[in-house]
């Protein structure tokens, strides 16, 4: 069932946006180049990972993302997406390589704009699938069905906001109870843009993650509730290196977990990783 209703909602969305574009294309234009309808985006980025038991930093986590994303029209998008992951560690952990995740999406544009609306609104309907099997059988889970709105802000040139409100819909391979089921994410960034080439951002995620029922975590070793929320934040400082590449340092912490004894401050202290990504387009 969950996947025919993802099949039939791409098929109904790829028809729509075809519609779309064969009702612009009446309006007299100019003829497109292929950089016009398509865009090449890779991000390889690296982060430190810790020990859950020692909070000592212990090893690298860096992935390459790769965006192919087709214009349809104006206002509607499709892009395939796919993430290879690569875990190196100082220790008595094994080291991995893998080909992550693998995804489509579509993407409906000004839904809502700005000058009527006082913020503008998105709406993408992701479905991803995970590639490895070791992966899958450790999640849990096949893929998932992610539904998701987007809202933006601008105060001028350089001061912005947005909030992405989505929801996940996993496609379980296993039904026990440390499974998860469903997941909402609330993302709430603000981003102030001090020259040309330089840009503060920081990003509040928040986290409901919905399991099967109240399990036992093997990863944390305690017992969980079927409800777990976790509420992590991300200042970032981002450098244009030119039109097409720009470079992102940032720290990550988590701030609040439901599951978690510890006080705020200890939770911050000994969550907190340092990251830095490249984000390059070929075209």
């Amino acid at each position: 069932m969950f996947k025919a209703f993802v099949i039939f909602t791409f098929l109904t969305l790829k028809t729509f946006a075809a519609q779309s574009t064969s009702t612009a294309q009446l309006a007299p234009s100019s003829s497109k180049k292929l950089t016009d309808l398509f865009s090449l985006e890779f991000v390889l980025s690296a982060e430190q990972t810790k020990s859950f038991d020692s909070k000592e930093t212990n090893g690298l986590y860096s992935t390459l993302k790769n965006s192919l994303l087709y214009r349809a029209s104006k206002n509607d998008e499709f892009r395939l997406y796919a993430s290879h992951v690569w875990e190196r560690y100082d220790k008595n952990i094994r080291n991995m390589a893998y080909w992550e995740l693998g995804e489509v999406m579509y993407r409906r544009k000004n839904i809502l704009n700005q000058k009527d609306h006082f913020v503008s609104m998105n709406l993408e309907l992701k479905n991803y699938w995970v590639m490895d099997s070791d992966i899958k059988e450790m999640w849990g889970f096949n893929g998932a069905f992610i539904p998701q709105a987007i809202f933006k802000k601008s105060f001028g040139r350089r001061l912005g906001t947005k909030v992405k409100v989505r929801r996940h819909y996993y496609d379980r391979n296993r039904a026990t109870a440390g499974t998860l089921a469903k997941e909402d994410r609330i993302y709430v960034s603000g981003s102030f843009l001090f020259t040309n080439r330089f840009m503060f951002n920081a990003e509040l995620k928040y986290r409901h993650k919905i399991y099967t029922g109240d399990h036992f975590s093997y990863r944390k070793f305690s017992y969980e509730k079927k409800d777990v929320e976790i509420t992590t934040i991300h200042p970032a400082i981002i450098v244009f290196l030119n039109r097409k590449t720009m470079f992102e340092v940032y720290a990550e912490t988590v701030i609040n977990d439901s599951t978690d004894e510890r006080t705020t401050s200890n939770i911050i202290k000994d969550e907190q990783v340092f990251g830095a990504a490249l984000y390059l387009a070929a075209f």
